[in-house]
């Protein structure tokens, strides 16, 4: 009996299991919807809003420095470095976004679906993907 529990136990497919509490590439994109939920899961990467609105007006002459030791101070001052918490949220959304494009770009000619919803969730994520690199280039 001892014998039999040691043989079982070095069976390899034992091993290769697929999470039960989570959703991976074996088990998701298997159809339209999939696709569709991780392109809309794309959105989540973009640029706060907020962010946006002080990373644009803190280079105008709209920017008036009232928060001069903070974050925005040194924005608008002209004094930020690459440190700044606004710089390194943007570049990681950025960052974030541009890699799930990719993960997309990877999976999505797997996926049965109609190929002009397909083109068009391409598209989508291909503005997505240039949109995170032009935030990087401001």
């Amino acid at each position: 009996m001892a014998c039999g529990l040691g043989l079982s136990s070095c069976n390899d497919s034992f091993l290769d299991r697929n999470p039960k509490d989570q959703l991976s590439d074996a088990s998701f994109w298997k159809n339209a919807e999939d696709a569709q939920k991780f392109a809309t899961g794309i959105y989540l990467y973009l640029i706060e809003p907020e962010n946006h609105t002080i990373m644009t007006d803190c280079y105008t002459d709209n920017a008036i420095p009232v928060h001069v030791t903070a974050e925005q101070g040194q924005l608008s001052a002209g004094t930020a470095t690459s440190s700044n918490p606004h710089f390194l949220q943007l570049w990681k959304n950025a960052y974030q976004c541009i890699r799930r494009c990719l993960v997309f770009y990877e999976h999505i000619g797997d996926v049965p679906m109609d190929e002009k919803e397909k083109a068009q969730l391409t598209a989508e994520v291909q503005f997505l993907e240039a949109f995170s690199y032009a935030n990087i280039l401001k």
